[in-house]
């Protein structure tokens, strides 16, 4: 149980950053099996175009849509300017300048501080998230294209067996 009211917004402000970080590993966790589920059906459809002899319409879309979410998942993947920690010796700078000299004033000052961060870890992983989803409609891009229903193939010959029909087929 904190002992103040500064020390109880202090531990909430940790806890938010604490849980950025863990915003963070968890979309990077889920864009790491995005991008290997998208090399999979790239490599699936590729070798059916490949068979076939024949590039259509959908399948120059597929190959842009399969650039569209690598990179997307690239751009979540590389490291960005977020903080997750903070040393010692800054906070007790931050404390001096805020020219502080009690405990309480220094975690209100403190807390000020790591809010700052916590603002701006925000609006990167909004953007990061944003990227993610762009990735996930591209690797679906079948939906957006009037697809109504997916293609199956035949394990006996490896010909196409329509249930649906799509634009450009």
């Amino acid at each position: 149980m904190p002992a103040s009211l500064a020390e109880a917004g202090f531990d909430l402000s940790l806890k938010a950053v604490e849980e950025q970080e863990s915003r963070l590993t968890d979309l990077r966790s889920r864009t790491g099996t995005l991008l290997a589920a998208a090399s999979l059906a790239a490599s699936f459809l590729g070798g059916q175009s490949i068979r076939t002899g024949e590039l259509r319409f959908l399948g120059v879309l597929a190959i842009i849509a399969y650039v569209v979410c690598v990179a997307a998942c690239i751009k979540v993947l590389l490291p960005h300017r977020l903080v997750f920690s903070f040393r010692g010796s800054v906070l007790m700078q931050a404390a001096r300048e805020a020219a502080v000299d009690e405990l309480e004033d220094a975690l209100e000052a403190a807390m000020g501080w790591i809010e700052s961060f916590i603002d701006s870890n925000r609006s990167e992983l909004d953007a990061l998230t944003r990227w993610y989803t762009g990735a996930c409609l591209a690797l679906d891009w079948r939906s957006c294209c009037g697809c109504s229903e997916p293609q199956v193939f035949s394990i006996d010959d490896g010909q196409p067996d329509r249930h649906g029909t799509c634009l450009g087929d």
